[in-house]
């Protein structure tokens, strides 16, 4: 519970030293970066907290339980990182570019979003990671990953001289949080990173990384300022970009018999 919102008052507070705008702009990157990761990450989340909870005394199936969770919600976050980092702008023309919301706030926040963006693979690991040690009722783990993330959130907005890295510092402190509670499930799960879930892992960065070249190539294609179109040809870019590159995603995956898409007895699948 701490982590989030720790994250936005540290970000608020140092963006709106950084610039006069600095309060709307963190503010409204946050917004997009936190339904995003929340609507990534919670469902998957929130499904496999029973099975944890239940199996919790059933190593062989916790472990699978936890494999397959961790590997449905980095295959869901790490394309999307792509795609926020390629649409940004955007994204954050459709929803924001109007009235007083200039294209220069455009181009700042859409930096913002950029970086902060980066997170949402950790921020999927911190949200499962804590579930998984809640359900092991080891409950300093998360408290002391909440508190490393913090810390390192708030160092390095310190560090930082410009309005867009505030995002970058926001993203440190999601990772600390997930390097912490990885380092713990490595010492207390070891059997959660077996050889299929390293290979599993491996096959969603190839597959990921051949998406976003897909997707690069057709924003390529689109060489316009989001600023200078409409809505309608902001929302059909975002159509032509998207699409191609999550095609090639899930067919690569696919060929790929990425082995966290079967169902399995005892465990949770991503189907």
């Amino acid at each position: 519970s701490w982590l989030s919102p720790l994250s936005s008052l540290i970000g608020a507070r140092f963006s709106s030293l950084l610039a006069s705008n600095g309060n709307a702009v963190f503010d409204y990157s946050y917004n997009i970066f936190i339904i995003a990761a929340g609507v990534l990450t919670y469902s998957i989340c929130n499904y496999v907290f029973p099975s944890l909870s239940r199996s919790a005394d059933m190593p062989d199936i916790f472990h699978s339980t936890v494999r397959n969770g961790m590997l449905s919600a980095l295959a869901v976050t790490i394309p999307f990182t792509a795609v926020i980092a390629l649409l940004a702008g955007e994204g954050v023309s459709i929803l924001y570019f109007r009235d007083e919301f200039t294209a220069a706030d455009v181009e700042q926040t859409a930096a913002m979003l950029r970086l902060n963006a980066a997170a949402l693979p950790a921020f999927a690991v911190t949200e499962l990671g804590m579930r998984t040690f809640y359900a092991k009722k080891r409950t300093l783990i998360p408290v002391i990953a909440a508190i490393s993330g913090a810390v390192c959130n708030l160092i390095t907005a310190l560090t930082v001289h410009s309005l867009p890295a505030i995002g970058a510092a926001c993203a440190a402190g999601q990772l600390a949080a997930a390097l912490v509670l990885l380092a713990a499930m490595i010492k207390y799960m070891r059997p959660v990173f077996n050889r299929a879930f390293l290979s599993d892992l491996f096959r969603i960065f190839a597959a990921a990384l051949l998406s976003a070249a897909v997707m690069l190539g057709m924003r390529l294609l689109f060489p316009e300022n989001p600023t200078e179109r409409s809505l309608v040809q902001n929302l059909l870019v975002c159509i032509a970009v998207f699409l191609p590159g999550a095609a090639v995603y899930l067919l690569t995956l696919k060929v790929g018999r990425a082995s966290f898409l079967r169902p399995r007895k005892g465990g949770v699948s991503s189907s």
